[in-house]
């Protein structure tokens, strides 16, 4: 396989799927519609940082017009017995100019006095 036909068939593809996902964090800014995970992430740690109550997490999340859900999950970390604890789900979904959506995914974890112990934030792209 000569030079030119290795980058045809092997960099090129590479190049341009990277030079695509670069393009797409460039349409999540928020004067595009969308928000970044960094830019969330940010948000969530000025505004409800751990320690915070759920009723205030709850504030914030409706607030921002986010839409959220309330659940419970298992936590087997406290002396190997099981314990069911609140967790509040949230997602976003940017709006982005291309074939792509983005979907940003909390989960906020409290503890037993209902305060919030740790979030998680995810972003996943699929294409429409």
């Amino acid at each position: 396989m000569s030079q030119l036909q290795h980058f045809r068939y092997k960099v090129f593809p590479l190049f341009s799927l990277l030079l695509l996902l670069s393009s797409c964090n460039l349409f999540l800014r928020e004067e595009n519609g969308g928000i970044s995970k960094d830019a969330m992430e940010a948000m969530i740690a000025s505004n409800i940082p751990k320690g915070t109550s759920q009723e205030k997490v709850l504030e914030f999340l409706e607030s921002k017009k986010i839409h959220h859900t309330t659940e419970e999950y298992i936590d087997y970390e406290t002396n190997g017995n099981p314990r069911k604890l609140p967790m509040v789900t949230a997602s976003i979904r940017n709006n982005m100019p291309s074939f792509f959506e983005s979907h940003l995914g909390m989960v906020f974890y409290f503890n037993e006095a209902g305060l919030l112990e740790r979030y998680e934030v995810r972003q996943s792209y699929k294409t429409v």
